[in-house]
């Protein structure tokens, strides 16, 4: 499965959660602060996988920890 999937698109993997993605994006994110002043993150539509997924909630969390 390394091959198909990297370690940085584990969502899709039976052993990960939606949670581990968004520790780790936080995590890339503090990273970045502390190394440069700008980044871009670019967030993909998963819309069709996650339709129950409230976004705006997660945003929010996200920025909050």
């Amino acid at each position: 499965m390394d091959n198909i999937v990297s370690s940085n698109q584990s969502t899709f993997l039976k052993c990960r959660q939606l949670v581990d993605e968004m520790v780790q994006v936080n995590e890339i994110r503090e990273d970045t602060e502390k190394r440069i002043r700008e980044c871009l993150i670019l967030k993909v539509d998963l819309k069709k996988d996650y339709d129950s997924v409230d976004l705006e909630f997660i945003g929010l969390y996200v920025w909050e920890v």
